[in-house]
């Protein structure tokens, strides 16, 4: 498997839930609409970045080391966000 360059795809629209769990390498959540909950669980070697996004339902990360961030770009979430994902404006 190549290693991940830092390149990027568009933003999707994702109708229902996303998880984002158990991976061991780069996360990248950009730029996207999601209409469903969005969970982020468990994910190492980093980074994890969850950026851009609109998500109608909850953001929900625990377990991911290291935490992940919003990449300086907000994330908007229409339902409560919790654990990592917690602060507002994340």
């Amino acid at each position: 498997m190549p290693a991940y360059d830092g390149a990027a795809c568009a933003g999707n629209t994702q109708t229902g839930a996303v998880s984002l769990s158990g991976n061991t390498g780069p996360v990248v959540l950009g730029g996207s609409t999601v209409t469903g909950a969005v969970s982020v669980t468990g994910n190492v070697g980093g980074p994890t970045v969850i950026e851009g996004n609109h998500i109608t339902g909850t953001l929900a990360c625990s377990g991911n080391t290291p935490a992940p961030t919003d990449g300086g770009t907000r994330n908007t979430v229409t339902g409560a966000r919790s654990g990592q994902c917690g602060a507002a404006g994340f």
